[in-house]
């Protein structure tokens, strides 16, 4: 993206659709909801969508309303580049932190985020879909291209005892 576009457009936005030149894509209700509602955008703007797979894609509003959104994609502004990154597993903390720790370990470049058990984890339950929105919401913000995987919540001492991937394993341990 050019300067001159990547100025006039800030909104970015994650849709889990291919992109492609003149397709129509249909937000989800609640992207029309933050369009309409939290920016106050309208039709005939311009957004960029990407998806972790085909780049980024600068697309027009097409069609606005309480009923939905829809955008017409115009042209590739960024081809899609492999990120590989480090795994970030963590034993869930309480909400706000979390919220932030998701935050910011995208914005680090992890390839993939994964919640752990262990013998001294507080925290027993977490939202899944709720750290998936933080890290969709994170890549948004930041200008990364794809957005984290995010695993299931799983034992550490499964997870050690069958551990073999070639990627190099740091523990931090209080």
């Amino acid at each position: 993206m050019d300067n001159h576009n990547q100025n006039a457009v800030a909104t970015r936005l994650f849709v889990d659709e291919l992109l492609a030149v003149s397709q129509t894509i249909s937000a989800t209700s609640s992207q029309s909801h933050y369009l309409r509602h939290v920016l106050r955008i309208q039709g005939g703007s311009l957004v960029a969508l990407f998806n972790g797979v085909d780049g980024e894609w600068l697309a027009e509003v097409e069609f606005l309303h309480k009923s939905g959104c829809v955008f017409k994609v115009q042209k590739k502004c960024r081809p899609q580049e492999s990120e590989s990154g480090p795994w970030l597993l963590f034993a869930p903390i309480k909400q706000l932190r979390l919220d932030f720790l998701i935050q910011k370990s995208v914005e680090l470049g992890v390839e993939s985020i994964w919640p752990v058990r262990t013998l001294r984890t507080v925290v027993r339950t977490i939202n899944p879909t709720r750290i998936r929105a933080n890290a969709i919401e994170a890549a948004e913000q930041c200008g990364r291209l794809t957005v984290p995987q995010t695993r299931v919540y799983t034992d550490l001492v499964e997870i050690l005892n069958n551990w073999s991937s070639p990627r190099m394993l740091f523990w931090g341990d209080e």
